[in-house]
């Protein structure tokens, strides 16, 4: 039967339940800071990513945030090791990233309502916020786990399952390699 067929299946995170909720909107709004003047926010459920015009809106916001608490500001070893260092502030100048289980909210995706029991985008580290990765194929020469394995390592596995060329420009490694 499935002796000759390869399977995949991944999920590119998991689920942390919430057991917490913070309001980032109401400390904002009370600083003197004039947002669209002063600073740029997104709040999304996991995280804050703000942008300044002005070193003095740092400062505020990030005592802010460690007064708010519930999370940490990312300092550049998490960039480092997440591989999301850029050359550029395009996404960001300072992200707010919440313990897994702490929603902010409201943020920019749920607005009203109650705020969702479930939530990912926390540190990929945390073992509730992982996916899952299945792999069956004659070409696997075992039934090992493999354990944690990151998400740039699935495109290259899959063409090497098939026994095409790995594009030069790939980052990951085929999981195929680790059986």
């Amino acid at each position: 039967g499935l002796d000759n067929f390869n399977f995949v299946i991944f999920a590119d995170h998991g689920m942390v339940n919430i057991t917490k909720v913070i309001d980032f909107w109401d400390p904002l709004l009370k600083t003197k800071l004039k947002l669209g003047k002063d600073y740029i926010v997104f709040l999304d459920s996991p995280m804050a990513r703000f942008w300044f015009y002005n070193e003095n809106a740092r400062e505020i916001i990030a005592e802010l945030l460690m007064d708010i608490g519930h999370g940490r500001i990312l300092a550049e070893e998490d960039y480092a090791i997440h591989k999301i260092r850029f050359k550029h502030d395009k996404y960001w100048q300072l992200v707010f990233l919440a313990d897994p289980g702490v929603l902010i909210h409201p943020n920019f995706f749920q607005m009203q309502g109650e705020p969702v029991k479930g939530m990912h985008g926390y540190d990929p580290n945390y073992i509730d916020n992982q996916g899952i990765f299945l792999l069956n194929s004659p070409k696997a020469r075992s039934n090992a786990d493999v354990g944690v394995i990151d998400l740039v390592d699935i495109f290259p596995t899959v063409p090497d399952l098939m026994e095409l060329p790995i594009p030069k420009s790939n980052q990951g490694n085929s999981v195929l390699g680790k059986l």
